[in-house]
């Protein structure tokens, strides 16, 4: 592979990289809220009472699988596969 078609490639990855980055950190404390707010409400409307613990650790493991932080494994998964594939 030559080292224009490597960097060409490094650099759309990162490019992508750098796109997911911005897009989590705008929108992930949206979703934290947005999530927070609703598993207060589910626990009220249901009669359960959750400490602020619980309901911290039922809204990040919403998080860890949200659509923001997929796209920045992923993106990250391709920066790493394209300096590699210089074999």
């Amino acid at each position: 592979m030559s080292l224009l078609k490597l960097m060409t490639g490094v650099v759309a990855a990162l490019d992508k990289q750098e796109k997911a980055l911005k897009a989590a950190m705008i929108q992930e404390p949206v979703m934290y809220e947005t999530i927070m707010a609703r598993e207060r409400q589910m626990a009220e409307a249901d009669g359960i009472k959750l400490t602020e613990d619980e309901l911290e650790s039922n809204v990040q493991r919403q998080m860890e699988n949200n659509p923001y932080r997929l796209a920045v494994h992923e993106s990250t998964e391709e920066v790493v596969r394209r300096f590699g594939s210089h074999g």
